[in-house]
């Protein structure tokens, strides 16, 4: 069994464990101050979406910059770097 530091109380758990025993946390991820940016899926990184008219409008989501800001996280379980969106 391995052991890792809880992010939130400190507290060493198991690293099978769902939540802390100590403070309940179950959010096992740490971020790394990393920063990027990542095609959007929705519009396939084009910026344009189709609207239901047939023309093609900004993309709501990325603001048709075709990209998104997304943040580095660390999986404190298995060590393994991720990306998640900023919103």
């Amino acid at each position: 069994m391995a052991l890792m530091q809880c992010p939130d109380c400190g507290k060493q758990i198991s690293t099978n464990a769902e939540t802390c025993p100590g403070c309940g946390n179950n959010d096992f991820f740490l971020g790394t101050g990393e920063t990027r940016y990542l095609p959007h899926g929705r519009c396939g990184g084009t910026g344009k979406t189709l609207n239901d008219r047939g023309n093609y409008d900004e993309c709501f989501y990325c603001k048709g910059s075709g990209k998104l800001q997304h943040k580095g996280l660390i999986n404190l379980r298995t060590n393994e770097k991720t990306w998640k969106e900023v919103k």
